[in-house]
């Protein structure tokens, strides 16, 4: 698979004394699109660089793992979509039709979401919880999970 550089038939040469995300997006424009990582695509998609190359190849991707996360947080990946140009201000039938696609992954995300182990890897049992404790223990994760900003900010583009 080429590159970035190659698709768009656009090199930006070396980087000069920029930031380390400039350099970075310099360094991921002329890497093999094959071996990109969540990273990699978290990144340029939150820049707004490539989008018409990236969003096709990442939102398959989303649609079997919506909550991947690259060096940073999980879902971290669908929030950089979520806050893209090509979603947030479409203007062809093709942005429309990624809009309703990142639609279909939030409503996955939201479906498979679960809130971190509240028992650290051991069971309600020997923590000497009561079934009816550990379930009062689950649900308040639930609730925070679903409180959190991340969680928020991908049910309200279900809407």
């Amino acid at each position: 698979m080429p590159t970035l550089e190659e698709l768009e038939n656009d090199y930006w040469g070396p980087p000069g004394d920029d930031t380390h995300l400039v350099k970075t997006c310099h360094v991921l424009r002329s890497k093999n699109l094959d071996h990109f990582t969540f990273e990699d695509y978290r990144i340029l998609i939150g820049q707004n660089i490539g989008l018409s190359i990236l969003l096709p190849r990442v939102l398959p991707m989303l649609m079997e793992t919506p909550w991947a996360s690259g060096n940073m947080y999980e879902g971290n990946v669908l929030i950089s979509v979520l806050e893209c140009k090509t979603i947030q201000e479409p203007q062809s039938k093709t942005d429309h039709q990624y809009v309703e696609q990142v639609k279909a992954i939030c409503k996955k995300a939201i479906e498979c979401a679960e809130p971190e182990d509240p028992f650290f890897g051991c069971t309600p049992q020997d923590l000497g919880l009561t079934p009816e404790n550990a379930a009062t223990v689950l649900l308040k994760a639930k609730q925070e999970m679903m409180d959190d900003d991340i969680y928020q900010q991908i049910l309200a583009f279900t809407k």
